[in-house]
């Protein structure tokens, strides 16, 4: 029952919600405004990146996204990880300072860091569901994350948000522990955990690809010399 829920389970069902539920706000309003809808289709059968290899759409993320004219796709039920995936492949002006798979450092504050940033603190937020308990320290410095990226997107591109996403936060950390919310949040969890668990794949392949070229050109280099 919710009512049950501790402290430090209330302070993870609040982020999870966070999580789940308002930190994709403003990557569907990013997306929607560099990829309309009904453009969605097009532009990933003309992307070779999405459709083959390690960033492919899984069968999932196709059923999702390839809707057939004249419906078109509802962004709104995308996932955080779905909409990194599409933003990253399909809006070539939107680029973090040290790439997609790398976490910002605290001086890189653009568009494309804070939405790297929001998968980092979604799966910082989900490494604690083994428990689900979070403490009341650890709940602030996350929570206070979440909400500087969200500002900050939000005074960035002022003219395409949707909702007011700092708002939509707040409502989230003042729900009480007997909401519906609260109660079902944790049977959410699974299909989510199971897509972050595939993207850490992915990124981690990614990252051991990038240090066997930097050591097979290391070791090139030097038996050069």
């Amino acid at each position: 029952m919710a009512s049950s829920l501790s402290n430090k389970q209330l302070n993870f069902a609040r982020l999870a919600i966070a999580c789940l539920d308002v930190i994709k706000l403003p990557l569907i309003d990013i997306l929607y405004l560099n990829v309309k809808a009904d453009e969605l289709l097009d532009k990933i059968k003309a992307n070779q990146t999405l459709k083959m290899g390690r960033f492919r759409l899984n069968s999932k993320e196709k059923k999702k996204c390839c809707i057939q004219p004249p419906d078109i796709p509802d962004y709104s039920q995308f996932d955080v990880t779905l909409l990194c995936k599409l933003i990253s492949h399909l809006c070539p002006s939107i680029q973090p300072r040290q790439g997609w798979g790398v976490e910002p450092s605290d001086g890189d504050t653009g568009l494309g860091d804070d939405i790297v940033r929001i998968r980092v603190l979604r799966n910082e937020v989900f490494a604690h569901a083994a428990s689900a308990e979070i403490d009341d320290e650890t709940f602030e410095d996350i929570w206070d994350d979440i909400k500087r990226v969200l500002t900050r997107i939000q005074t960035s591109t002022p003219n395409f948000k949707s909702v007011d996403y700092v708002v939509k936060l707040q409502t989230v950390k003042g729900m009480p522990k007997d909401s519906e919310e609260c109660a079902t949040v944790k049977p959410r969890l699974r299909e989510e955990l199971q897509r972050i668990a595939e993207d850490i794949t992915i990124e981690v392949k990614g990252k051991l690809r990038r240090m066997k070229r930097e050591l097979v050109k290391a070791v090139r280099d030097g038996s050069g010399r």
